[in-house]
């Protein structure tokens, strides 16, 4: 079983998010702005649930093709 500092070595090398970026710069845009984070008060496990929700959304566009833009 590989360890996660292998995989993303192995990404490094093979350049594979600059492969996936490429491949898909001619494809539908989907653009995401997000703002500044914790900007509210103090850090809660809100917080946490609203990151991971807009990382699976975003996840999920690029794999299914999107030139995903997101900031």
């Amino acid at each position: 079983m590989l360890s996660e500092e292998q995989v993303l070595e192995f990404w490094d090398k093979k350049k594979v998010y600059k492969k996936v970026k490429n491949s898909l710069k001619n494809k539908k845009q989907f653009t995401f702005l997000d703002g500044p984070p914790y900007a509210n008060g103090k850090i809660h496990l809100g917080h946490a649930w609203n990151r991971t929700f807009k990382d699976i959304v975003l996840r999920y566009k690029r794999m299914n093709g999107f030139n995903v833009n997101d900031r």
